[in-house]
């Protein structure tokens, strides 16, 4: 089964490396067939003060398509801030907008941030419609949005937790699923940033609000052990996808001096390490 990778990306040069690297391990993975499965959505602009950028300015043959912010596509939303820093990680949700978009109902996206690397190809994955397969281990790590902070989700879901599981990047299922909890992942959004929750649980607003939203249309998640996150997980044969967000190895705040000593010798770590090499030939 084809699978489409949507990377939610923002027009700054803090984004370009990533795709770079993630569009570096489509090709290795899938080679000619990359271009058909990668669907980048690039954010215009990241804060209300920056310029809006209409054209992709970058040097890459990564197929890539332009959208507004989250405080652009929704300004005239009285609710919506451009100078609030919460409204700025929330582009995740435009880019699956933007995929729905594009693809036919039975298409299965790859909903992700943009520092994720397939690092082996794919299995065959199969989802069903009214599924998404997703990574959990942020659940018990810092969402506890079925323990701690599920107050927030209580608002949304009067309490029932039958259907999510605390789960986010990668998104993996259908376009038709996906059209499914859209409208609600995005209301809810713009509704769960006008309260006064505290900062620490705001800044994971689009997490919260996505289960909130499969909880109400009744969408079954499923964890398939599918994702490495190096920082707190063990590596597994599952595996195909690596999300180094919090790596303190492949340390994405200090790209590109990132030291390789204390890389591990594993296949995301090697894809890295050769990566790394390969940028450097380039200069």
């Amino acid at each position: 089964m084809n699978v489409v990778s949507v990377p939610s990306a923002v027009h700054t040069d803090y984004f370009k490396w990533q795709l770079e690297f993630l569009w570096y391990g489509h090709q290795k993975q899938y080679g000619e067939s990359a271009k058909n499965k990668l669907f980048a959505v690039v954010a215009k602009r990241n804060t209300a003060k920056d310029d809006i950028i209409e054209t992709l300015q970058w040097d890459t043959t990564a197929p890539c398509h332009m959208v507004d912010s989250f405080f652009d596509q929704f300004k005239n939303d009285s609710r919506v801030d451009g100078n609030n820093a919460i409204h700025q990680p929330l582009n995740i949700a435009l880019a699956a907008l933007a995929a729905v978009n594009k693809f036919s109902d039975d298409t299965v996206l790859e909903v992700m941030d943009c520092d994720l690397v397939h690092f082996r190809p794919h299995p065959n994955i199969e989802v069903k419609d009214g599924e998404l397969i997703v990574w959990t281990s942020c659940e018990n790590w810092f969402l506890k949005s079925l323990s701690t902070h599920k107050y927030m989700m209580d608002i949304y879901t009067k309490g029932n937790t039958k259907h999510y599981i605390g789960g986010f990047v990668p998104i993996i299922g259908t376009v038709k699923t996906f059209k499914q909890i859209l409208p609600d992942w995005i209301d809810i959004l713009i509704h769960m940033n006008t309260l006064k929750h505290t900062r620490e649980v705001m800044w994971w607003n689009c997490m919260y609000a996505f289960n909130a939203a499969c909880e109400r249309q009744q969408i079954n998640m499923i964890d398939k052990k599918l994702c490495y996150v190096p920082a707190i997980d063990p590596i597994l044969d599952t595996n195909y996808i690596a999300h180094y967000s919090c790596d303190n190895r492949f340390h994405k705040y200090s790209y590109p001096n990132i030291s390789t000593t204390k890389f591990l010798q594993n296949e995301f770590y090697s894809l890295a390490h050769e990566w790394l090499n390969h940028k450097k030939l380039a200069r």
